[in-house]
């Protein structure tokens, strides 16, 4: 009885305009930020190699050790492949610091001091976008997934039949997430692809496992969020209600 009920949720939301606005919309963001993502791991590429001619050269130059220690060495945070797609904290406290014989090393080129705007929304990157993008399909593929049943009298026909209620729920949350994760594993796989094109991206056997507990995480808060819709959906008689609560419950869990 329930795999029925998955297979008909699936094939509801793969013809549904629903899933083709999500699907096209993922393909271009996820897209977009990988590329800006390999841009962005190039140039710290090139900033490493900056900070190390700099360096040498200063020690060329330098006459005396407190040449040296007053003059101070840059250091340089390393640049890892996974700030493709999580940069993380590294462009928020800054990955450069300059090594003094007479103050303490302190990190420098924080990109808050000068776009303080990536304080409140974080950087462009797959994180973000499956922070504010993503969560908010997950709200839309569930708002009306139990209200609007109630709505149209659909859900006192199925009901009336020998499904039971735990059955028909679970095939039909099974059933649209499973459709949200397709909507979102075309372009992941198409940035994965992507990334691996460009030689400067060398990933080793850990960061590939990183990239997995990433994704795994991804899944995790995008089912969170598909938890909560089904839970408003389930206790509101109307759709709009139901997305007017949850849009409010996503505004206050992720901006605010």
């Amino acid at each position: 009885m329930l795999g029925p009920i998955i297979k008909t949720q699936i094939l509801e939301n793969l013809f549904g305009i629903k899933f083709i606005v999500t699907m096209v919309i993922c393909l271009l963001l996820v897209l977009g930020v990988t590329m800006t993502g390999i841009a962005r791991y190039e140039n710290q590429l090139a900033a490493d190699q900056n900070i190390k001619n700099i360096n040498k050269a200063n020690l060329e130059e330098a006459e005396s050790w407190r040449d040296v220690g007053e003059d101070g060495i840059k250091v340089i945070k390393q640049a890892t492949p996974l700030s493709i797609f999580s940069t993380g904290l590294d462009e928020s406290v800054g990955r450069t610091a300059t090594v003094h014989e007479w103050d303490f090393p302190h990190m420098e080129d924080s990109i808050y001091s000068t776009t303080p705007i990536f304080a409140v929304f974080g950087d462009l990157d797959l994180t973000f976008i499956i922070k504010i993008v993503i969560s908010l399909f997950a709200i839309l593929f569930t708002y009306d997934l139990i209200s609007g049943e109630k709505e149209r009298g659909t859900l006192k026909l199925c009901l009336s039949n020998s499904v039971p209620r735990n059955t028909y729920l679970l095939g039909k949350s099974i059933g649209s997430f499973v459709s949200l994760i397709l909507a979102l594993s075309l372009p992941l796989i198409l940035g994965l692809l992507l990334v691996l094109t460009y030689g400067s991206v060398n990933f080793s056997s850990g960061e590939w496992a990183s990239v997995g507990i990433i994704i795994l995480g991804y899944v995790l808060y995008m089912l969170s969020f598909f938890s909560l819709g089904l839970f408003v959906s389930t206790l509101t008689k109307r759709s709009s209600v139901s997305f007017l609560v949850l849009l409010f419950i996503w505004v206050l869990l992720v901006l605010v």
